[in-house]
């Protein structure tokens, strides 16, 4: 029979499982606001008609395009953090065998965090691309 009310050692284990999840969360938030404080100044060049010639534009629609994806693989990661947190907390408070599915929503949630720091990582290559040739002109 499972137990609902759960005594002070099992929701103790709870909380420590949770911890390196919630931890892992707190950094990907962090992550996804600098990647939007990036597309935003993208998007107010852009909108202040910054770069007239085309090649220049083409460089801020190239760095849009990457943070975009970047945030899109972040918040997917957030996404599967997050239901790892719900299936540790429920597993362990009703007791069920949840390690298979908290593995590889891990796994999943670690992917797409990887994936979005590849495309972060193109971007600040655009960005410094941009740079080197502001400065030869």
């Amino acid at each position: 029979m499972i137990e609902l009310i759960p005594d002070a050692e099992r929701l103790s284990k709870v909380f420590s499982e949770a911890a390196a999840p919630a931890f892992f969360l707190g950094a990907v938030a962090g992550f996804i606001s600098i990647l939007m404080s990036r597309l935003s100044d993208v998007m107010g060049r852009m909108r202040r008609g910054e770069p007239e010639a085309g090649d220049d534009r083409d460089y801020l629609l190239e760095r849009a395009r990457l943070l975009l994806s970047a945030i899109r693989l972040s918040l997917a990661g957030g996404l599967c953090t997050t239901l790892l947190l719900a299936l540790a907390f429920l597993g362990a408070l009703l007791q069920l065998p949840h390690i298979y599915g908290a593995a590889m929503l891990f796994l999943l949630a670690t992917a797409f965090v990887g994936l979005s720091l590849l495309r972060f990582f193109q971007e600040v290559h655009v960005s410094l691309e941009e740079l080197k040739r502001f400065r030869r002109e």
